[in-house]
């Protein structure tokens, strides 16, 4: 990669990963992303001062409400590059990846869309995402979604809710921009530890359930506190898990 191509994709790119709680993750994708200088800008939930200091020299730490959407939204905001790119706290890529969204930008073209995932030992479900993900273009946060800023302008924006906000802006943009999206067969790497704890058939099932919900017309807010149950002063555990529902 030239010098010149790689200086491009640092001014035109800007990554944003919401965070919560989750620093040991973090610390490793921090490490990838900095052998390519991009900007960053880690969105914390919880305003951490050890998450802080983690970031400082890496990356832009913000702070905001516990939300991964309103997260993301806050750190799309923050900065001004024309191209986001999405990750989570526990994804990890390659130069496969990296070379593809550089050409993306490079190439000029705006357009939407995501990565096929890889889920640790789970071959089978991985295949199933990736391969209704294209069928649909329907995403999920795992799948490293990226967006041309001018795109998620003509929809409003990235969704501000707390729960199905990869959901919602794929509908979005397969409504408005359909002909833009992108879905390359590239491999980005994401944790399968909710998957372990809860097990893979009640995972399978709840993610089917709560996507048919959304779809027939519940709000993001009512399937938060179906799935969370507990008010914000009663939860012990995060306002959202590493995968996504």
């Amino acid at each position: 990669m030239s010098s010149e191509a790689l200086s491009t994709t640092q001014t035109c790119l800007q990554v944003v990963v919401p965070v919560w709680q989750n620093d040991e993750a973090l610390d490793g994708l921090l490490a990838q992303l900095q052998a390519w200088a991009l900007d960053v800008w880690v969105v914390d939930g919880t305003g951490s001062a050890e998450t802080a200091a983690l970031v400082s020299g890496r990356g832009n730490y913000i702070a905001a409400c516990p939300s991964r959407g309103g997260q993301i939204a806050a750190g799309i905001d923050a900065g001004t590059a024309p191209w986001l790119w999405i990750l989570h706290a526990d994804t990890r890529i390659d130069d496969n990846a990296f070379e593809y969204v550089r050409k993306m930008i490079t190439g000029g073209e705006p357009c939407w869309g995501r990565f096929d995932v890889a889920l640790p030992g789970l071959n089978v479900i991985a295949s199933m995402m990736n391969f209704r993900s294209r069928l649909t273009r329907i995403c999920t946060g795992d799948q490293a979604m990226f967006f041309h800023r001018s795109l998620l302008a003509e929809v409003g924006g990235y969704p501000v809710q707390p729960l199905m906000e990869d959901v919602e802006v794929s509908k979005r943009l397969k409504r408005n921009v359909p002909g833009l999206y992108r879905a390359p067969a590239i491999r980005v790497y994401a944790s399968a530890r909710r998957w372990r704890r809860q097990g893979v058939i009640r995972t399978v099932l709840t993610m089917w359930l709560y996507r048919w919900l959304y779809f027939r017309g519940a709000s993001a807010e009512d399937l938060y506190r179906r799935y969370y149950g507990a008010s914000d002063s009663q939860r012990s555990h995060p306002p959202y898990d590493d995968g996504h529902t």
